[in-house]
């Protein structure tokens, strides 16, 4: 009843702000370093199709490789690596899928 998978991030590339549509989460960094930016919202799943963040609401987060991070259900968050030059990977894991 749960959902795991294996990102690569090339230098540069993120996710853009999302939710989990209700799903529990944890990744963690496995090689690399990646950037989490999170407000935990409860929004609609369906239907609303941007998200403006308030000045001094989003929290910042630095994950360094073996450090991770789990989340709830109203979890908002984009995820990006800000490396020039440097390959991240990640491991993630949802439940419900």
């Amino acid at each position: 009843g749960s959902e795991a998978g294996l990102i690569g991030w090339p230098p540069g590339t993120g996710t853009g702000w999302h939710d989990h549509g209700g799903s529990h989460g944890a990744f963690a960094a496995a090689a690399g370093e990646l950037t989490e930016q999170s407000l935990a919202a409860q929004l609609p799943t369906e239907g609303w199709k941007t998200l403006e963040l308030a000045d001094g609401v989003d929290r910042h987060r630095r994950l360094p490789p073996g450090r991770g991070r789990a989340f709830g259900p109203h979890h908002v968050h984009q995820v990006f690596n800000a490396s020039e030059d440097r390959h991240a990977v990640s491991v993630h894991a949802y439940y419900p899928p």
